[in-house]
């Protein structure tokens, strides 16, 4: 019966090496599986921020400036209150104002909303959305109809700028960068443990070759005693830097020697 203790050690060894193999297999699938999802993620929110909500803020931003501008200067008033501007050359300033400033840049809003659309955070669009979209699209028309045709159509209610898409943009803006940031430090923590786990086996099996060759190695303490981060890579390399060195196992001078 004893002469099947070797046979059933080996096959007791066998198995659990087999476990452990499989367990590594999995493990290190789940580690990639999950890394893969974290840089899919962490692209797309890049993409929100680079063709969507970085762009937008900028045009609405500049859109809420130039009012301004324009507000400040037709507003403006002599010290007995006379206005500056006669009506002839406020028509002409708010003429210059649309068709240098507020049209391209409605054009360009506008067409971030038309193909980058699916990339807004959520699954509903902001009413200020909606409401922006009408007030840029009828302005477009009662200025095309008043250059192109001379036609005069202030009898018609214009639909008013939507303030509040300004805070609506900032806000999916502002979502999507902290989700950015807690993505990468996701990624940067998950970075650290596959480092970490790399590390603490490539360690093991240079202590295994150390110990393999201890009798040629005498006086080197091939136990990490604890060593992890920072001490395990300095051990790792100086102990890969003294293996590497080329031996002779037939000749060994210090059993020789005795030095």
């Amino acid at each position: 019966m004893t002469a099947y203790v070797p046979f059933f050690v080996a096959l007791v060894a066998a198995f659990v090496t087999a476990v452990g193999w499989v367990f590594t297999y999995y493990s290190a699938k789940r580690r990639e599986d999950r890394t893969r999802r974290l840089e899919a993620a962490t692209r797309y929110i890049q993409r929100q921020v680079e063709e969507f909500y970085g762009p937008l803020f900028n045009l609405v931003h500049q859109i809420v400036i130039c009012n301004h501008v324009q507000n400040r200067i037709l507003s403006g008033r002599k010290p007995d209150g006379e206005r500056c501007l006669s009506s002839a050359d406020a028509d002409k300033i708010q003429q210059f104002f649309h068709e240098r400033y507020f049209a391209p840049l409605h054009a360009e809003a506008t067409q971030i909303l038309k193909s980058r659309l699916y990339l807004i955070e959520g699954i509903e669009m902001p009413e200020s959305f909606y409401r922006y979209l009408r007030h840029s699209l009828q302005e477009q028309v009662q200025f095309a109809l008043w250059k192109e045709l001379g036609v005069e159509t202030k009898y018609v209610e214009g639909a008013p700028y939507p303030n509040e898409i300004y805070d609506d943009v900032k806000a999916g803006l502002d979502t999507v960068m902290r989700r950015h940031e807690e993505l990468l430090d996701s990624a940067a923590r998950e970075a650290d443990a596959r480092s970490t786990a790399t590390a603490t086996k490539r360690l093991q099996r240079v202590n295994h070759v150390a110990k393999s060759k201890s009798h040629i190695l005498p006086g080197i303490d091939h136990r990490t005693r604890g060593c992890t981060g920072r001490g395990a890579h300095i051990y790792l390399g100086f102990i890969q830097w003294v293996c590497a060195a080329p031996v002779n196992l037939d000749v060994r001078p210090w059993a020789e020697n005795g030095s």
